[in-house]
């Protein structure tokens, strides 16, 4: 299963609400430092259920990062320049 989501990354924070596709949701918070003009992408995957997705790969493509979920769904891109980001989220099954 596959998500994308533009997720801006910038000087002022921003929320991301869920939305499924193919069983998959993804909750992203972008709070930026302004200091450095640099930011932090945080989030939960979950699925169509509510439940914490563990092990999902999480990434953006430039600057390339790419993460993986914790046992709770979480995950945190950190360091991003300011800009806009496609989040892709993947996982098995």
């Amino acid at each position: 299963m596959k998500q994308t989501s533009s997720v801006p990354c910038g000087l002022t924070g921003m929320q991301l609400f869920p939305r499924s596709l193919a069983g998959v949701a993804v909750l992203a918070l972008v709070p930026a430092l302004a200091a450095a003009q640099a930011g932090t992408v945080l989030g939960t995957v979950r699925d169509s259920d509510g439940a914490a997705l563990d092990g999902a790969r999480v990434s953006v493509v430039l600057p390339a990062r790419v993460v993986n979920t914790d046992q709770k769904g979480r995950y945190s891109l950190r360091e991003l320049p300011a800009g806009h980001y496609e989040v892709v989220v993947t996982t098995i099954g």
